[in-house]
């Protein structure tokens, strides 16, 4: 680790807080409503506390005499990334050696011991200072000295402790990367290697061996139930008769703030989701023991999401801005290079930790929360949060989505492609459902989803003219919706499809954004244009949207008229925008 950097974990100090919201009883009626009446503030902390009313007080649902979980063993030393890049050099150095058959030796100088890791970054860092031309005459120098041989036997080293034999040494190919014991290994398919698709990842509780479900022998299409727990709350539409508090709960099982209500309220755009997608739309609890901690992460999809704690001790949560969402990506990347270079989507697991006050004292602006029993947790759009808890305690969290979350989505979607994270659900899917029940929507939302139909309308009509041109004739309506999501990603970026795709005849899928990536052994004749709409068939799409917001636009259209005409009466921007 940096020397400079030591002084953040001798001496912490706590970030700002972030602000507590006090809802009355009215505001607290609506939360979606009363979220967005508070995110022109709360947005730039990026997770905010909300005291619920007096009057709130649901009954913890779940029975704790019956209820039995494994936990997972998680190594906090090795969640830290300054830390983990100096454990992974350790270890790739001394297996280095060791396959060279010779032990590390670590130089002592004036009686202490060289720190190999931090003389490396500080030979990087200087070797990125130095000027071009310098570089080239020092590899010039390099290369005119002449060096003996490096022994290749144990004849000729001389070792203690030799290799088995000669021929083992003359047989091994150079080794180009040194295989590691990396602390990431542990959160990735053993198959694929990858950790994203967190949903899919399944985790053996004896051995902690993970694997997608679709990475499964035969492939599963969903994650087998295990011991479904509930939720904390009451949940909607189930018999509390042999309860005697059944009143109250039946009034909380369809409460707004149920968190098994939340993400389905009529303002909440994950309502058009057909299937309940677990941990985004269905509740996850989590229990808490003393410093087990969650990393920096942002939620699936960039979607807000709400968090309460049923019961137990404190929980502390630091977070950062979506609005300071690529701030905070290219700091975390000065600070661990090494790490983005073994895994670019680093960020995209919850993985790992960077010491809060280094990050603010890399002008990231971090804000803290203290969360007591029946107290709830907001985080907005990509904002980055992470935390740990005082002790034992029972908390749970879902997602949810309101109409001004659709131009996040939007971007997230670009994101998720640029470095190949598989999609929770089509955005373009929803975007179409929420269209085909134009009638049913707001006028709020009925805006936000045009705003993104016209995008995704006038993208297609530009890429499938560019598939045209190149010399693509050969289409087919697919029913995307019908077909499993790891079975109708692009083979290129992951990206779930469903408004059309390419495909050649050796069945290779992708996106029209990487049709020149398809496939180099078919000729545009071989390829097939797998469309879900013809262009003409979305224009309705569009109708449907543009009449239900069609009064409204004429009334904004009037009233910014009028109120031109009067500055002096012209209220703030943000009162005049849905």
């Amino acid at each position: 680790m940096n020397r400079s950097y030591e002084k953040f974990y001798r001496h912490f100090e706590r970030p700002p807080f972030a602000p507590t919201y006090y809802p009355s009883e009215e505001e607290f009626v609506d939360p979606i409503s009363y979220i967005a009446k508070i995110k022109p503030e709360a947005e730039r902390y990026g997770v905010v506390k909300i005291k619920p009313p007096p009057s709130f007080h649901p009954p913890f649902a779940i029975d704790s005499e019956h209820f039995e979980f494994t936990p997972r063993v998680q190594k906090l030393n090795q969640i830290d990334g300054l830390v983990r890049s100096k454990l992974i050099f350790d270890t790739e150095l001394t297996n280095f050696w060791h396959l060279k058959g010779q032990p590390l030796h670590i130089p002592c100088i004036e009686n202490k011991y060289v720190d190999l890791f931090r003389l490396s970054r500080d030979v990087y860092k200087l070797s990125e200072t130095e000027e071009e031309a310098n570089r080239e005459e020092c590899v010039k120098s390099m290369q005119g000295r002449r060096r003996a041989p490096e022994p290749r036997t144990k004849s000729m080293a001389g070792l203690r402790h030799p290799i088995t034999s000669d021929d083992q040494i003359r047989n091994c190919s150079e080794v180009k990367k040194v295989k590691s014991f990396d602390p990431m290994d542990e959160v990735m398919c053993k198959k694929c290697g990858r950790g994203d698709d967190e949903k899919c990842l399944l985790l053996c509780e004896d051995c902690d061996y993970s694997l997608h479900t679709y990475c499964c022998e035969p492939p599963l299409n969903n994650v087998p139930k295990g011991s479904t727990v509930g939720s904390g709350f009451p949940m909607p539409g189930k018999d509390f008769s042999q309860y005697s508090d059944a009143k109250e709960r039946e009034r909380y099982s369809n409460h707004p703030w149920n968190l098994n209500v939340m993400p389905v309220l009529r303002e909440s755009v994950l309502s058009h989701i057909d299937t309940g997608i677990s941990g985004m739309m269905v509740p996850w609890v989590y229990v808490g023991m003393c410093f087990s901690a969650f990393c920096w992460h942002t939620e699936d999809h960039w979607t807000y999401s709400v968090n309460y704690m049923h019961r137990g001790e404190r929980k502390i949560w630091y977070g950062v801005s979506g609005l300071d969402g690529q701030q905070f990506d290219d700091v975390v990347k000065t600070l661990v290079p090494d790490l983005f270079e073994k895994q670019p989507d680093l960020l995209h697991h919850m993985t790992t930790t960077i010491n809060p006050a280094l990050l603010i004292q890399k002008g990231v602006k971090v804000y803290s929360v203290h969360q007591e029993p029946g107290e709830f947790v907001i985080t907005f759009p990509r904002a980055y949060h992470a935390g740990y808890n005082e002790g034992l305690n029972v908390a749970e969290a879902v997602n949810f989505a309101p109409a001004d979350w659709l131009c996040r989505g939007w971007l997230c979607i670009a994101d998720y492609a640029r470095v190949r994270r598989n999609c929770v659900f089509s955005f373009e899917e929803l975007i179409v459902r929420m269209a085909k029940n134009a009638s049913a929507l707001s006028v709020v939302m009925c805006l936000a989803a045009y705003e993104q139909m016209h995008k995704i309308c006038s993208r297609e009509s530009n890429l499938r003219k560019c598939v045209a041109e190149m010399g693509v004739d050969k289409t087919s309506r697919e029913l995307y919706e019908n077909i499993a999501d790891d079975l109708r990603s692009c083979a290129v970026c992951r990206t779930t499809l469903f408004m059309s795709g390419l495909q050649c005849k050796h069945e290779r899928l992708v996106c029209l954004e990487h049709a020149d990536r398809l496939c180099s052994k078919c000729q545009p004749s071989d390829l097939t244009l797998k469309y879900r709409y013809t262009l003409d068939e979305l224009v309705p799409f569009m109708t449907s949207l543009q009449a239900k917001t069609k009064d409204y636009v004429e009334w904004r259209e009037k009233m910014s008229k009028l109120l031109d005409a009067q500055p002096e009466h012209k209220p703030s921007e943000h009162l005049t925008r849905f």
